[in-house]
């Protein structure tokens, strides 16, 4: 059949057509792509050939998959070196495996890469070997990832040449360990890129083979990796082969792998590489098969590390090789684990090269095992480090060899370990070896074995180690069996610590051994436990080693048959330590022989229970021996019994002093008259109260005499008041002066006279203070100017109050200038009225300034004008608040001119307006500054007018505006015009409402100076003086006056007005402005009202308005004309209104014109109307408008008319308007007009 062409104008083949009629030359790509999957796989291999390469590249993925099994057979390599990625891609994975070697080999790189991990998972080793170098150079990793191991494997040599270091880390251990071991030398340079994961993978039979090569190709990090099994593997001198490094990087668990014969074939600086704990992984085994010599090279480090198992599996020869350091490093677990035969095949040498801690670590088998040159070759050290259980297992004979100084190195606690036959078996001479503390070690059952003979091979040094706590286990027979240098080795405390039952089975003899010290040490238990015997063998020395807590122990019998000689060595300590019923067992011959250091020793107690007898026995030295607290303790019959003379010649004044009350209350008449000064002024305060009113009057006014005043003073009131005349004139003026307050209270007023006649000036204030209120006023004028200064000084204030006026006025002035400011302030002010003005400047500055009011109003005017002007400032300023008018009338004006401006604003109003004229003039202007406003307030008006300017100014605002509107209307305007802007400022709308007309005239510039409030209350009659310049003086200000001010104002006045004052002239303002006023306005004056002032102009005036008062409205003013204002013009007025106000007119103002009104105006001022303002006419405005008026009207303004204000357009308007009016108008607009039948107007 022929075939058919296919149409390029299309550029697409019709799928209708059969292949057989198809010309597959001539296809292109478009129109192969164009073919159903049917007509493809319909196609021939013989069209298939015919099909160009370029043309094939135009198969879609559809079309490939659609290939037949011949038809991708049949494609030639041209064709599938055309394929793009997409259609490699497209191939099923039964379609590409069906690719053979050539087609394989046509694919470029990119093509390669593009084939799915599907496609190449199924390709068939054969199809593997099949890819060129180049192919697998250029694999990427989906391809890697792809890869079976089988297909590895398939890899010839070749192919692993080429593989690059990085498609070799795509690899997974899988992979690697599916290379084939012939193709691996082809890697050698690669290996050291692998993973540790990937060397991990390789096999026993990959690594051999890498280890054949001429260089290992492993890395340090690699060979950690390599696998147990591949470790274990290595021959002997393959694993030789591992530098020190390679082998310090083996992990545990292949050191664990290694074999002997691996370990045996390293050097030293190899095996030594190994490290410590990898060697301890090492199998027992392994360890076990290393050659002596290569045993001998480990370093301490590694034997430090070997295991209990490893070390128990060492060899003798092994164990002989080790020197003394590699012993020491063997751990005390590998010590433990070393059998009998391994110790003793350590020999001697390697015994004696152990530590402590390896010795105390050899099992108990080790150590029955060692040899008699072992156990001498033992250190003092180590036979110390061995543990109880060791030396327990010690046999005799070993015990036997050992050496003296083994035997003392033996802890005392392993000593304890020994049987009590292996304690009996000793010799005295072994026992005499041993240290006290090894003694002390020994158990009680040990101790009780210990035989007689071998006791008393103890030495006075070895005893002490025993314990007494363990001699109570011992018989007496092993008591007495020690010898006396024995006991006489107990420490103080051991000595303490024996029991009773040990102690009663001494001997005297061995007691005697004991010195003072150890007698010291015996408790009271102790010591009451001693027998008779005992305690009378003691020597004196000994006695006195007997502790002081420990006499009291001793039986009262015992006590009483002391020799003088026993009892003279008591010590004072010993002597207090005494029971009371010791104490009063003693004899008084004993009592008699007590030396003064002893009977210093007696404790209160002792003192308070001696009887009479005792105490007559006491001998001169033994009472100047008591102490103050033992004199205190003897009671008052022991007192007495003691002989009088013997007391006044041996009590020192201290002893006196101790004397307790109760005692001294004992004391006669008769023995007091005979103490000396030092004696009586040795009696206590607390002791002298004590002594009744009758025994005190009974006392000499000379021993009066003697006391101190400290002693004077502790008498109570009653024994005080008991004084006698002839006592207290025995007192001294230094009695007198030192007399308290509670004494001088309890002097009756008969015996104040006497102290009175003996020295009144001894007196203090404070004394006379005590005095009653009736004492101290019954002081006559006479004896007030004796009392000294500091006497009026120490009056307290509650006293100077009570003086009289009598009193007070005989004062002297150094009495008055002593008053303290207190005193001053308690003062009663009618006593204060009678000071004699000329002593009135005796008062210090201090003490007036303590001046109350309620004082200084008390003043006569006398003593007011007699202070200086220093004294009256140092007056306060609150004291002058209650001078009264009396006062103020009658001071000098010298006086006040010196009052402080504090001082002025103290006085009260009524002070103030008891001032005359001349007084008043008398305040400088800083006094009339310092007034206040309540007292500005009170001046009245011939005060305030006699004022000069200069004072006035000085008054302060808040004053001015404290004046009454009385007293302000009636000051005189010469008055008022001296005051300042800021005065004249102060005024308030009520002060301003009530100046008069001449005063506001006279107010000058600082008319200027009124606040609004007071401008707006201004009245037109008290303007109506005011010039034109005066209402310009008033700036802003004359927006704040009033509308009926602004009324009154006149056509004169108003001209005054400045364009500034216009401006702020308010609506309500201008709505009060009459025409008269408007029309007195030049132009600028008009021009400058503001909006307001123009929308509040009335409607009067706006109709009375001229045409020039019209025209010069700006553009501003004429918009702010309201629409009634607009009506209010004229036709004639409304056309003077200038052209460019009406483009800035409102469309509400325009809504109340009049037709008149438009119709007046000019085409200059038609044509300033705009759309805004003819938007604002109503329809019946429009349709009064003329028709020239509308013709006037700017084009573009009557387009903007709305449809309602066209159609309201007239007839006559119509037929007026221009071409340009009607050119204006749109469409819509002309349609509007149209509707009522009028185009023609507009056609």
């Amino acid at each position: 059949m022929a075939t058919t062409s296919i149409s390029t104008s299309t550029g697409a083949a019709d799928k209708l057509l059969p292949t057989t009629a198809i010309d597959f030359a001539m296809l292109t790509s478009a129109q192969l792509s164009a073919l159903a999957p049917a007509q493809i796989s319909s196609i021939s291999t013989d069209q298939l050939a015919d099909i160009t390469p370029d043309a094939i590249a135009g198969l879609s993925a559809t079309q490939i998959q659609a290939l037949t099994s011949s038809q991708i057979r049949a494609m030639s390599v041209a064709q599938i070196g055309q394929l793009t990625d997409t259609q490699i891609k497209a191939f099923a994975t039964n379609q590409f495996n069906l690719l053979d070697d050539d087609q394989l080999q046509a694919l470029s790189t990119l093509q390669i890469n593009a084939v799915s991990p599907a496609n190449i998972k199924t390709l068939s080793s054969a199809q593997i070997l099949a890819l060129n170098t180049d192919q697998i150079s250029a694999l990427e990793r989906p391809w890697i990832d792809s890869l079976s191991p089988t297909q590895v494997a398939a890899l010839s040599a070749d192919q692993v040449k080429v593989l690059s270091e990085t498609q070799l880390s795509y690899m997974t251990p899988v992979q690697i360990a599916a290379i084939e071991t012939a193709d691996l030398d082809e890697l050698a340079d690669k290996i050291g890129a692998l993973s540790a994961n990937q060397v991990s993978a390789l096999t026993t039979a990959q690594v051999s083979t890498l280890f054949l090569l001429e260089t290992l190709p492993f890395t340090d990090i690699q060979i950690s990796a390599i696998s147990t099994q591949a470790i274990n593997s290595l021959s002997a001198s393959q694993f030789e082969l591992l530098s020190a490094d390679q082998i310090t990087n083996l992990s545990a668990p292949q050191a664990k792998a290694l074999t002997f014969s691996q370990l045996n074939a390293l050097d030293a600086y190899k095996l030594q590489a190994l490290e410590a704990r990898d060697l301890a992984a090492v199998s027992t085994a392994a360890i076990a098969g290393l050659e002596s010599t290569q045993f001998s090279n480990l370093t301490t480090e590694q034997i430090a590390a070997l295991t209990p198992g490893q070390v128990k599996a060492l060899s003798a020869d092994q164990l002989g090789q080790l020197s003394e350091e590699q012993l020491q490093s063997l751990s005390t677990a590998g010590i433990a684990s070393l059998s009998s035969s391994q110790i003793v095949a350590l020999g001697d040498t390697g015994i004696s090269a152990l530590t402590s801690s390896q010795i105390a670590a050899v099992s108990e088998s080790g150590i029955k095992s060692l040899t008699s040159p072992q156990l001498q070759a033992l250190s003092s050290t180590q036979v110390k480090a061995l543990t109880a259980k060791q030396i327990s297992a010690l046999t005799t004979v070993q015990l036997n060899n050992l050496s003296e100084d083994q035997i003392k190195s033996i802890d005392g606690s392993d000593i304890a370990a020994l049987s009590v036959n292996t304690i009996k078996a000793l010799t005295p001479d072994q026992i005499e070896l041993f240290t006290s503390n090894q003694l002390a070690a020994l158990t009680p059952n040990q101790l009780r074995g210990l035989t007689v003979t071998q006791l008393g091979a103890l030495t006075s040094d070895q005893f002490p180690g025993i314990g007494v706590k363990k001699m109570a286990g011992m018989s007496t027979a092993q008591l007495r069996a020690l010898s006396a240098e024995a006991i006489g080795s107990l420490s103080a405390t051991q000595i303490k610590d024996l029991p009773n039952a040990v102690l009663i089975n001494l001997t005297p003899a061995q007691i005697a051994n004991w010195n003072a010290s150890q007698l010291q040490a015996l408790t009271s238990t102790q010591v009451r436990a001693l027998t008779t015997s005992q305690l009378n063998s003691l020597s004196s020395a000994q006695v006195q080693g007997i502790d002081a807590e420990d006499i009291s122990a001793i039986s009262l019998l015992s006590l009483k048959n002391f020799n003088a000689a026993q009892l003279a060595k008591l010590s004072s300590n010993q002597i207090s330590a005494l029971t009371l019923n010791q104490f009063k067992g003693l004899t008084n011959a004993q009592i008699g022989a007590l030396t003064p250091e002893q009977v210093k020793g007696l404790t209160t107690q002792q003192i308070a229970n001696l009887s009479t007898a005792q105490a007559s026995a006491l001998t001169d030295s033994n009472i100047s021996a008591l102490s103050t607290a033992q004199i205190q303790a003897l009671s008052n019959n022991a007192i007495a019994s003691m002989n009088t003379g013997l007391l006044q010649s041996s009590l020192k004044t201290d002893q006196i002093q101790a004397l307790t009350t109760a005692q001294v209350s004992k004391l006669s008449t008769t023995l007091l008259n005979q103490l000396s000064s030092d004696q009586i002024q040795s009696l206590e305060t607390s002791d002298l109260a004590a002594i009744t009113t009758a025994n005190l009057q009974g006392i000499s006014a000379q021993r009066i005499g003697y006391l101190s005043s400290t002693q004077i003073n502790a008498l109570s009131s009653s024994q005080l008041r008991a004084l006698t005349a002839q006592q207290l004139d025995a007192l001294s003026t230094d009695h007198i002066r030192n007399l308290t307050t509670t004494a001088i209270a309890a002097l009756s007023t008969t015996q104040m006279d006497v102290l009175f006649a003996k020295s009144p000036e001894s007196l203090t204030g404070e004394q006379l203070n005590a005095i009653s209120t009736s004492a101290l006023r019954n002081l006559t004028a006479a004896q007030i100017p004796i009392l000294t200064t500091d006497t009026i000084q120490g009056l307290s204030t509650s006293a100077i109050s009570t003086l009289t006026s009598a009193q007070l006025s005989n004062f002297t002035t150094a009495q008055l200038a002593s008053l303290s400011t207190g005193q001053i302030a308690a003062l009663q002010t009618n006593a204060l009225a009678l000071i004699d003005p000329t002593k009135i400047n005796a008062l210090t500055n201090d003490q007036l300034q303590t001046l109350t009011s309620k004082q200084l109003s008390a003043f006569s005017a006398d003593q007011l004008n007699a202070l200086t002007w220093d004294k009256l400032q140092a007056i306060t300023p609150d004291a002058f608040q209650d001078l009264t008018s009396t006062q103020a009338s009658a001071i000098e004006t010298s006086q006040l001119w010196t009052l402080t401006t504090a001082q002025v604003q103290s006085l009260s109003t009524d002070f103030l307006r008891a001032l005359t004229i001349d007084q008043l003039k008398g305040l400088d202007e800083a006094q009339i500054a310092a007034l206040s406003s309540s007292q500005v307030k009170t001046l009245s008006n011939a005060q305030l007018n006699s004022l000069s300017s200069a004072r006035l100014k000085a008054l302060d605002t808040t004053d001015i505006a404290a004046i009454s509107t009385d007293t302000l209307g009636s000051i005189n305007t010469t008055a008022l015009s001296s005051l300042s802007g800021s005065q004249i400022a102060a005024l308030t709308s009520s002060q301003a409402k009530a100046l008069t007309a001449d005063q506001i005239k006279n107010l000058g510039s600082t008319l200027s100076s009124l606040s609004t409030s007071a401008v707006s209350v201004l009245a037109g009659s008290q303007l109506s003086t005011l010039t034109a310049a005066d209402i310009a003086t008033m700036s802003t200000q004359i927006r704040a006056l009033n509308s009926a001010a602004v009324a009154s104002l006149t056509a004169t006045q108003i001209v005054g007005l400045s364009d500034t004052q216009m401006a702020v002239l308010t609506s309500s303002q201008s709505s009060a402005m009459s025409f008269a006023q408007i029309n007195s306005l030049d132009n600028t004056q008009l021009q400058a009202l503001s909006t307001q002032g123009v929308a509040g102009l009335s409607l009067d005036v706006i109709g009375r308005l001229t045409a020039g008062q019209i025209s010069v409205l700006t553009t501003l003013q004429a918009p702010a004309l309201s629409t009634a204002q607009l009506q209010a013009m004229t036709p004639t007025q409304f056309a003077n209104i200038a052209g460019p106000n009406f483009s800035k007119m409102t469309s509400s103002q325009f809504t109340g014109l009049t037709a008149a009104q438009i119709n007046a105006l000019s085409d200059v001022q038609i044509g300033a109307f705009g759309t805004k303002q003819i938007a604002g006419l109503r329809n019946t405005q429009i349709a009064g408008v003329s028709a020239d008026r509308i013709a006037a009207l700017l084009p573009n303004v009557l387009a903007g008319m709305s449809d309602s204000q066209l159609k309201a357009l007239t007839q006559d308007q119509l037929t007026n308007l221009t071409a340009q009016q009607k050119a204006a108008l749109s469409a819509a607009q002309k349609e509007a007009i149209t509707l009522n039948g009028r185009r023609e107007q507009i056609a």
